[in-house]
């Protein structure tokens, strides 16, 4: 479905920071963590931060707006440049 919708925007003429299939790949691999992540603490203990369904939704929108506005820069390097250094 990711995919799908990426596909429709990058034929809409919508800059991509890369291949819709890796996009989605992306997107999909981050839901996933990010769900995994969110999961109850098993003891009260350590209870993990609660988070409201909107808190969470505003956030990844945001996040992955924002990656795939194109706003950070190019989508790709040249092959034979290396990557900047992380800071």
């Amino acid at each position: 479905m990711l995919r799908e919708h990426l596909e429709y925007l990058r034929a809409r003429g919508h800059q991509l920071p890369g291949d819709p299939a890796l996009i989605a790949a992306a997107m999909g691999g981050m839901l996933s963590m990010l769900a995994y992540a969110l999961l109850p603490a098993d003891s009260e203990a350590s209870p993990g931060p609660a988070y409201s369904d909107p808190d969470i939704i505003d956030a990844v929108t945001r996040l992955l707006l924002s990656g795939l506005s194109g706003l950070s820069g190019p989508a790709e390097l040249p092959r034979d440049e290396p990557p900047p250094p992380v800071p």
